[in-house]
């Protein structure tokens, strides 16, 4: 099939090639060219008068289409119209694999097996079978840092990849192909290490909502960056507190600084001299002042919303608790599965169903962030738990409609106080607002 183009639209090509330009947004000039009035219009009215095609039921494929002008052009004359654009569907792809590798990184989840064949476009896993808490309790032949903190590269690839494919069968010149590449890599490297301090100071405590509001500030990124360097000197080492907590899990040995960080905050108490993370006493007193400063700094926003301190205090100690524990059947999730597996058979529930009711429901408690004023507390069977930072109660949802309660005691007729009690032990008396 032949191909038409007007002699200015290659001329155009030829100069976006000169100048390193990978998209016509950054090459034309809005006084010569509108939505209305784009480059290609006279050469589709030319094509499309001669050609004696359109009306309905016509069709048309418009690759590059950009922001769309030419496709409602088309469109306005009854064709059914996709339009396609490489350079910000690679761009777009890329920011989503930065995000969401970060927000793993932050979670310590690795996943092993990422490959450029088993990320879907959408910039999701297609297999996530072998993905798993990264901790000291993987075993020393699977502690591999650094794998774990470069784990993202394979989605680079496949963004090469596709480019590459591209350039192969025409669709694309090698030198357009370089541009769209490189300005997809400048986003994944520009997004990523946002993303990454934004998810690590969730897992501090922050809730998301508010700290959304201040990642531009210097207070933040000198918190972020203090915060990096101490999570650099080791921050994968899960231990028991079983006999500590009576609760059957672990929790990340950072916890305890988090903790104390809260506290100080609250109490208006100074660090102790035997906090010496990793043995660093100056870096770890940088710390508490870094997250003073940026408490503040959230509790300001937080007061500007109209919100109670007390409410953002207690949402900040249940994030502290639950976004750094581990319990048992997600940690040692391979060991428990075949045990399960045995048991198969033996009539009633099948025991899978109960422990993947247990799995998910863990999950979200654990590792969900909570992107608006409400966040997980508890997760059962047959209720869900939030709680609700603009009000200070206790959202109940279940089946039969939502029950708000004010007080954590309460809250007892509807949850395992017990459970609860051992779970969110070392912040307790913050919950029960008794400061």
């Amino acid at each position: 099939m032949k191909k038409y183009y007007l002699d200015e639209h290659t001329a155009a090509y030829a100069k976006m090639k000169e100048r390193g330009i990978a998209a016509w947004d950054q090459y034309y000039d809005p006084g010569s060219y509108s939505f209305d009035r784009f480059m290609m219009r006279p050469f589709l009215e030319q094509a499309l008068e001669t050609a004696a095609i359109g009306g309905t039921g016509a069709r048309a494929l418009e690759y590059g289409c950009g922001t769309g002008a030419a496709s409602c052009f088309l469109a306005l004359r009854g064709f059914e119209v996709e339009g396609i654009d490489i350079t910000p569907d690679a761009i777009e792809l890329a920011r989503r694999y930065a995000r969401q590798f970060s927000a793993s990184r932050a979670k310590k989840i690795i996943h092993y097996n990422v490959s450029a064949s088993n990320i879907s476009l959408n910039g999701a896993w297609m297999d996530l079978s072998g993905a798993r808490i990264f901790s000291n309790l993987i075993g020393c032949d699977k502690l591999d840092v650094s794998g774990f903190l470069t784990e993202y590269e394979p989605t680079l690839r496949s963004i090469h990849d596709i480019c590459h494919y591209l350039k192969k069968y025409e669709v694309i010149d090698a030198e357009f192909q370089g541009n769209i590449f490189q300005s997809a890599i400048d986003e994944f490297w520009d997004e990523y290490p946002k993303c990454l301090r934004f998810y690590n100071a969730v897992q501090v405590g922050f809730p998301g909502f508010f700290l959304s509001k201040v990642t531009g500030s210097l207070v933040f990124l000198e918190f972020s960056s203090c915060l990096q360097r101490l999570l650099d000197l080791g921050c994968y080492e899960l231990v028991d507190r079983r006999q500590e907590l009576e609760w059957k899990g672990y929790e990340y040995e950072m916890t305890h600084v988090y903790i104390h960080a809260l506290k100080m905050k609250i109490f208006n108490s100074a660090s102790d001299a035997f906090f010496a993370y990793g043995g660093n006493v100056s870096l770890i007193n940088e710390f508490f002042c870094m997250y003073g400063r940026l408490f503040d700094l959230v509790v300001e926003c937080v007061e500007r919303e109209g919100i109670d301190r007390k409410c953002f205090t207690v949402a900040m100690a249940i994030n502290v608790i639950r976004l750094n524990r581990r319990p048992y059947i997600i940690s040692d999730l391979k060991d428990r599965l075949s045990k399960i597996e045995r048991r198969v058979g033996l009539g009633g529930d099948p025991p899978f169903n109960s422990f993947e009711r247990d799995v998910k429901h863990w999950s979200t408690l654990v590792f969900s962030c909570g992107a608006d004023l409400k966040i997980p507390f508890w997760v059962g069977d047959k209720m869900r738990v939030f709680y609700d930072i603009a009000s200070g109660v206790f959202v109940v949802k279940r089946c039969g409609g939502d029950i708000f309660i004010e007080s954590l005691c309460n809250l007892w007729n509807e949850i395992e106080v017990g459970d609860v009690m051992s779970f969110y032990k070392n912040v307790w008396g913050i919950l029960n607002e008794e400061f």
